[in-house]
C-alpha cells in the first residue's frame, strides 16, 4: 500500500502552484441549492483566502452543486475534475506546431494545476445535537492537484488509488455550524501560505479511513438536469443476456421497467425507450454508465414506480432478461 505521509510532497506542490503554474484552476464543490446565499459566502471567503495566501493569480471556475449531503456525488465530482486535469496535462505537446507557435508557447507557462475544495459533509456518524463533523483533509495528486474537504463517506473514494499524500488538518471541528465559511477557508489559506504545522499525515488510505467503492453494487451517482441517472458500476461490469434487456430494481423494488443495453449513449433506440449505456464521463479509464429515457425523464418515471424520487446513493439492480 502506497505511503502517503511525506509532507515534502505537499510543500513542493504548493510551491509549484504558486510559482510555476500561470493560473491554477480552483474548483469548489458544494451541496447548496440555487439561490441559497450560503454558496456565495463560501466562495467569497475562499477567494479572499487564496488572495491572502499569494494565489490572486488563481482562476475560480463556476462551482458544482451536488444533491444535499450526497458524498458519492461529491466524490465523483472530485475525481472527475482531478483526473480531467491529469489528462489535460499529459496530452500537451509542442510536436507538430509551427516554429512561430513553438516560440510563442513557453513550456513552463503550460504547467497546469488545480485546487479542489468540496464541503459535502452529511455528519451521519455524529451524535444527535452535536456540532462535531467529519475531519478536514488535504490530499495531493499528480498534475499539481490539491484536494481539500471533509472525509465524508465517499468524498475521496474516486481518487483513493491515485493519492500521493493525504493528511488531516488539525483544526477545530466543534461549536461551528457553518464550517465551510467560518473555518475551512482559513485552513486552506494556512496550507497555501506554507503553514503546515497542523497538517497530520496518514501512512496510507486505510489509516485515513478512505472508503473503497463497492465491488458488487450498482449505485446512482447523480441525476442530471435531464433526469438521466449516472451510475457507479463495478469494474467487472453488468451481466447481460443475449437479448441485452435488463429488469430495473431500485432499493429492492421492481420498477416494472425493462432497460435496453445500447452499448454507447444513443437516441437511436426510439422515443420512450429506457436505455442503459456508457456515457461520456471517465475517471482513470473507468467509463460510467447511465440510465436514460429517450425523449423523457428517467429519474421521474422510475421514481413514480417506487414511490419516491431516484437520488444519489440509491442502489440499482439490473437483472438480465432472457427470451
Amino acid at each position: 500500500m502506497t505511503k502517503l505521509n511525506d509532507v515534502s510532497v505537499l510543500a513542493d506542490t504548493v510551491r509549484t502552484l504558486q510559482g510555476q503554474v500561470r493560473r491554477p484552476l480552483v474548483q469548489c464543490i458544494y451541496d447548496y441549492a440555487a439561490g441559497d446565499d450560503a454558496g456565495p459566502q463560501v466562495l467569497a471567503r475562499t477567494r479572499y483566502a487564496l488572495d491572502d495566501a499569494g494565489f490572486s493569480h488563481a482562476f475560480m471556475n463556476d462551482p458544482v452543486a451536488t444533491a444535499n449531503f450526497a458524498s458519492l456525488e461529491a466524490g465523483f465530482e472530485v475525481g472527475l475534475f482531478a483526473h480531467l486535469e491529469l489528462e489535460r496535462s499529459s496530452r500537451f505537446s509542442l510536436a507538430g506546431r509551427t516554429r512561430h507557435e513553438s516560440m510563442c508557447h513557453d513550456p513552463a507557462s503550460t504547467k497546469k494545476g488545480r485546487i479542489i475544495f468540496h464541503n459535502v459533509a452529511p455528519r451521519k456518524k455524529i451524535k444527535q445535537g452535536a456540532t462535531r463533523g467529519e475531519k478536514f483533509y488535504v490530499g495531493v495528486m499528480d498534475g499539481n492537484t490539491l484536494i481539500f474537504g471533509p472525509n465524508s463517506e465517499f468524498a475521496y473514494s474516486f481518487v483513493r488509488d491515485e493519492l500521493l499524500f493525504l493528511a488531516e488538518i488539525d483544526c477545530d471541528d466543534t461549536g461551528i455550524q457553518f464550517r465551510s465559511r467560518d473555518l475551512y477557508p482559513d485552513e486552506i489559506y494556512a496550507v497555501l501560505a506554507g503553514y503546515l504545522d497542523r497538517v497530520k499525515p496518514f501512512e496510507d488510505v486505510a489509516e485515513a479511513g478512505i472508503a473503497a467503492l463497492p465491488e458488487d453494487e450498482v449505485l446512482v451517482i447523480r441525476i442530471d438536469n435531464y433526469g438521466n441517472a449516472k451510475l457507479w458500476t463495478p469494474p467487472a461490469g453488468v451481466t447481460l443476456s443475449e437479448q441485452k434487456k435488463l429488469a430495473v430494481w431500485i432499493n429492492g423494488s421492481d420498477t416494472g421497467f425493462e432497460a435496453l443495453d445500447t452499448g454507447e449513449f444513443t437516441f437511436a433506440a426510439g422515443e420512450g425507450t429506457l436505455s442503459f449505456a456508457k456515457g461520456s464521463s471517465r475517471i482513470n479509464g473507468h467509463a460510467f454508465s447511465e440510465l436514460f429515457l429517450v425523449g423523457g425523464n428517467a429519474a421521474c418515471t422510475l421514481g413514480a414506480k417506487v414511490g419516491g424520487a431516484v437520488k444519489s446513493g440509491d442502489e440499482i439492480k439490473l437483472v438480465p432478461i432472457a427470451a
